[in-house]
């Protein structure tokens, strides 16, 4: 039956499919007036969604400028509790100007304390771009003080991006408006999961926010669920130049 039934979804006769799997699974297929009007309604949403992503690219965002230290900061654990260790440290950055090593171990930033990446990420926006902020580190055992100064995030890449974002959506509505009425295609459309840095090395990413920084590594990650069948999609990018690690991994 269940070989039958996705022989026809996979058969132009895609009216009689529908029909056959809600006879099966004993509830009625959609109307084709309320397949209109949802199909309607889903294109007035994707196209308010456009308009307001090209009112936050062009509008928006020139005037937001996202502080920025030059350091990859990582989460660590430990019978002390959760710290923030700079797992990296760009060439002529802010951190690197002020003196930050990779190692290092963040306690706070001018006194308030820094042990997770939102209270680092809060602290900086507190602060904002172009002004001095004190780093209080430790560096083998000995407790120092770096005055770094913030500078805004480069988001010339950002384009990029953008451009896999069109894509999953292309991929989205064309699954939806070419197969509106199958069970749950809705759910292909809208569900999408993006994560950055050391959030994606969990299963479905981290706790509180995090801003994306060059180099990071991107992982979207999303999928259908169709008559009781799931599937699964997951993609992984760098943010900017991959670095000879991440290439070695990947390869």
């Amino acid at each position: 039956m269940v070989e039958v039934l996705a022989k026809d979804v996979l058969s132009p006769k895609s009216d009689l499919s529908v029909q056959k799997i809600a006879d099966f699974r004993g509830r009625e297929p959609m109307g084709k007036e309320f397949q209109y009007r949802y199909a309607i309604f889903l294109g007035l949403l994707t196209l308010a969604a456009v308009i307001f992503a090209g009112f936050n690219v062009f509008v928006a965002e020139p005037k937001f400028h996202a502080p920025y230290d030059g350091v990859w900061w990582m989460e660590q654990n430990d019978a002390t509790g959760s710290w923030l260790k700079a797992q990296r440290v760009a060439e002529s950055g802010p951190g690197d100007n002020a003196g930050l090593r990779a190692g290092d171990r963040l306690l706070a930033i001018n006194g308030s304390p820094a042990s997770s990446f939102a209270r680092l990420t809060q602290a900086q926006f507190n602060a904002g771009s172009y002004n001095k902020v004190t780093y209080t580190v430790v560096r083998n055992g000995v407790t120092l003080d770096a005055p770094v100064i913030l500078v805004p995030a480069d988001r010339s890449i950002n384009l990029g991006l953008r451009l896999i974002a069109l894509v999953y959506l292309a991929i989205g509505l064309f699954i939806l408006l070419r197969r509106w009425t199958a069970p749950k295609s809705l759910h292909f459309y809208i569900f999408c999961l993006v994560s950055f840095a050391e959030d994606t090395t969990l299963p479905h990413g981290g706790e509180g926010e995090r801003a994306l920084k060059e180099g990071d590594v991107v992982l979207i990650d999303t999928g259908c669920s169709f008559d009781g069948y799931n599937s699964d999609i997951t993609r992984t990018y760098v943010f900017g130049a991959p670095t000879p690690r991440q290439r070695e991994i990947w390869n």
